[in-house]
């Protein structure tokens, strides 16, 4: 699938297959994700470390309280994350549960974001996050556009590094964004943003300076050209520190409402009652340009 739609095909029928994310790093030398460095590299941090472009009480670098984290960081095997599925655009769309950290160290309360396997941004509607969101600065900012063809779609905003608590029961830590503009998105539509899960090289920098300036309404959206990098989601950053572990898995039961679907992390992806194991169809290989899209 494309990276410029949110429709996640789902049947009833589907078997949960888990998506190794260690074997995307087979891929490092493949065509895209030669074109622009990894931001997230030592060599080039994005965030400000004096402490002057961070968002926090006293001003220092804001990052989870160590207790919590810990508690939160490690899904038991065999645990799953719940998932709603709820109607948006004409068709069914699995939702999970983001809280972003405060300022004073908190929970902000959940935000209920759509879950998109064909975008790898959390991007986040409520603009107020700015203020009421503990995160450090960046020199960048995050532009998506989707639906080619039909309704203009899409969001920038600056991208921030910063904790959240995903679906009440994981902690992670990375990039995201907060929209400062946005067309078309579900933001009036009783959600509250995307959170991207396909692979980092759809997760693209831009500077700041480049940021566009879109007349509501007009359908005239553009992103700057030429991206500066690209930075690792919260998600992927989670799954790709323990590489041995590195895997996702879905299920959606086919109807709607709360509880319908889960997320799977880690061994859980492999090792939880939805999971069938099956004869192998024949070599394999995941696609170059980010989406969590399977050749075989």
């Amino acid at each position: 699938r494309g990276p410029s739609s949110f429709e996640m095909a789902m049947e009833s029928t589907w078997k949960l297959v888990p998506v190794v994310f260690c074997l995307a790093f087979l891929l490092q030398g493949c065509a895209l994700t030669n074109w622009f460095d990894d931001l997230t590299s030592g060599k080039d941090n994005p965030s400000d470390s004096s402490g002057k472009g961070s968002n926090s009480i006293d001003g220092s670098s804001p990052s989870s309280n160590g207790a919590v984290e810990s508690q939160l960081s490690r899904v038991e095997e065999g645990d799953g994350l719940s998932l709603s599925c709820e109607t948006w655009g004409g068709g069914p769309r699995l939702v999970v549960g983001v809280a972003p950290e405060s300022v004073d160290g908190s929970e902000l309360p959940t935000k209920k974001m759509l879950l998109d396997t064909g975008s790898s941004t959390l991007a986040f509607c409520d603009s107020s996050l700015k203020q009421t969101a503990a995160y450090s600065s960046t020199n960048y900012i995050s532009c998506n556009q989707y639906n080619p063809g039909g309704q203009s779609t899409g969001y920038w905003g600056p991208f921030v590094d910063g904790s959240v608590n995903l679906a009440a029961n994981v902690a992670l830590q990375g990039s995201y964004s907060i929209m400062a503009q946005e067309e078309g998105m579900p933001c009036d539509d009783g959600f509250d943003g995307i959170f991207g899960i396909a692979f980092r090289q759809l997760q693209l920098a831009f500077p700041d300076q480049e940021a566009p300036n879109w007349t509501p309404g007009d359908g005239k959206l553009s992103c700057p050209s030429q991206p500066l990098g690209v930075l690792k989601s919260p998600l992927l950053q989670k799954l790709t520190s323990d590489p041995s572990s590195a895997k996702f898995g879905i299920h959606w039961s086919g109807q709607a409402g709360d509880g319908q679907g889960m997320l799977y992390l880690g061994d859980a992806a492999t090792s939880n009652k939805h999971y069938a194991f099956a004869a192998p169809l024949g070599p394999a290989k995941l696609g170059e340009i980010g989406w969590d899209d399977i050749t075989v």
